[in-house]
């Protein structure tokens, strides 16, 4: 009977308790491998885009919902016509941007993404906004005396209203801010002589937009001369146009005042008390009215708005 070779049964023994361990770390690692932590992915979601306002000839303000934790938004802006960008992917931290230098009366259509950290989302829905149509042309003004002028412009087709503006020249005063009209001219009253203002308006095509201004149209009241000066050197009402009240300075005591309605109709008269008179307005419906003042130097007329 052979004796067992003790050296090489133990060799065999540590050869198979090695083999045994590796297979146990290879069955580990190949667990792990099929078990491995999922890593959460968070999409960022794209931005809503909302409807454009303040709409003009010339520009637009597109409006998107904010993101949380948004640290950037790329709006893109496309001319509909030729789908050519005009904008592509200008970046802003507001969640609006207002769009200008664009042509009047033309369609464009925007969409916006969003960047939270390192990511960036897709696109967002496309808006269609058209500007509204070029603005109106002024005229130069006509009836220029020493108080008042008539300013003009071009009427404007589907036009809502128009806005007008008159400025002193000297103070760059409003002496009329947005004045809305319904026609393309108004006598503009109550000015000084001898004095320069200038004027432009805007077309107003509903409620959230209007067209660029106008040209502005410079004019200079003629000097107050001959019997007017003499007579009524400091007659001037104020405010015009009105809403409560008009005041009158310049006059006698005791003159006699009316308001006269487009339609000839007395619609407020009474007797001075002083040089000074104010006159409520109270009841009185909105449009041009003449006041006309008489006493003993004789009568005078000046048109004037209730508002």
């Amino acid at each position: 009977m052979k004796k067992l070779n003790f050296a090489k049964v133990f060799t065999l023994i540590a050869c198979f308790l090695m083999l045994f361990s590796a297979i146990q770390v290879n069955a580990s690692s190949v667990e792990k491998c099929s078990s491995p932590e999922t890593k959460e992915i968070n999409a960022v979601t794209p931005p809503v885009a909302t409807a454009a306002t303040e709409i003009s000839s010339t520009y637009f303000k597109a409006n998107w919902n904010a993101v949380p934790n948004a640290t950037a938004y790329y709006i893109r802006v496309v001319d509909k016509s030729t789908q050519e960008f005009v904008i592509k992917d200008q970046e802003t931290t507001k969640n609006f941007y207002v769009v200008s230098n664009l042509n009047p009366k033309n369609g464009y259509h925007y969409s916006v993404k969003v960047k939270v950290g390192d990511e960036t989302s897709d696109i967002s829905n496309w808006i269609d906004v058209t500007t509204l149509p070029a603005a109106p042309v002024a005229k130069d003004a006509s009836d220029i005396t020493s108080a008042s002028f008539t300013a003009h412009w071009d009427d404007i087709e589907g036009v809502n209203n128009y806005l007008l503006r008159v400025v002193d020249k000297a103070t760059q005063d409003f002496f009329l801010k947005d004045f809305s009209l319904q026609e393309n001219s108004y006598n503009v009253t109550g000015l000084q002589a001898d004095h320069s203002y200038s004027y432009a308006v805007f077309a107003v095509y509903n409620s959230d937009g209007q067209s660029g201004i106008s040209n502005w149209i410079e004019v200079k009241t003629s000097a107050q001369v001959g019997i007017e000066n003499e007579r009524w050197p400091n007659f001037k009402i104020y405010p015009n146009p009105a809403s409560d009240y008009l005041i009158i300075n310049g006059i006698l005591s005791r003159s006699k005042v009316e308001v006269i309605s487009v339609n000839g109709q007395i619609v407020r008269s009474l007797i001075a008390k002083s040089e000074n008179e104010t006159i409520s307005l109270s009841g009185i419906e909105k449009g041009l009215y003449m006041l006309i003042v008489k006493n003993e130097n004789g009568q005078i007329e000046e048109k004037f708005m209730i508002k």
